[in-house]
């Protein structure tokens, strides 16, 4: 799986920047546009399948590295990054939910590849403008002073339902009560 974070962002890069661009540049696009099709319509299906071209990506590359390790090793117990080991159908199924996960992240790059191919007709411009962005966002994402700062980052709703489990040693009228607050004016 060494190939999800370089390689299929690139290749739904191209196949996005591709989407609009490319029939604009051989003059199909005219055509399409004169038939009475919505073209929110036509947006949402090249969207879908450009999306549906990451997904069989992502699990194509997942299906090739079980495949391959399974001819390269034996098969059984799998360990996982953290240590402890799980059973063979489970390790298949966590890598599965992997390459679901991969295919929902490669939907964002998707999204970003066909609004660029909609703003030119040179499908390459809208291939190196996706790809580039996307690197640019990546190489954004690694550098801690240009990330959002953590407490908006980190605290979506779900997180919000998870933290009283997280601290089960505090009351439950007591969960809301910031740290150090006295009792004055907090239920």
């Amino acid at each position: 799986m060494a190939a999800l974070p370089a390689f299929l962002p690139l290749a739904v890069g191209v196949v996005s920047g591709e989407a609009v661009a490319g029939e604009a540049n051989l003059g199909t696009l005219r055509y399409l546009l004169v038939t009475p099709v919505n073209r929110t319509r036509l947006l949402a299906v090249k969207y879908v399948s450009v999306v549906f071209y990451g997904l069989v990506a992502a699990l194509v590359v997942a299906a090739s590295g079980v495949i391959t390790g399974a001819l390269l090793f034996p098969v059984g117990d799998v360990t996982l990054i953290s240590g402890s080991t799980v059973g063979y159908g489970d390790g298949l199924l966590r890598a599965l939910l992997v390459a679901l996960y991969v295919a929902a992240c490669l939907a964002a790059v998707a999204a970003i590849g066909v609004f660029v191919s909609t703003l030119t007709e040179v499908p390459i411009a809208a291939m190196a403008t996706t790809v580039v962005l996307v690197l640019v966002l990546e190489i954004l994402d690694s550098i801690p002073q240009a990330r959002l700062p953590r407490p908006v980052a980190d605290d979506p709703p779900l997180a919000r339902l998870r933290r009283p489990a997280a601290r089960p040693d505090r009351p439950a009228r007591d969960r809301r009560r910031p740290a150090g607050a006295g009792s004055a004016g907090w239920p």
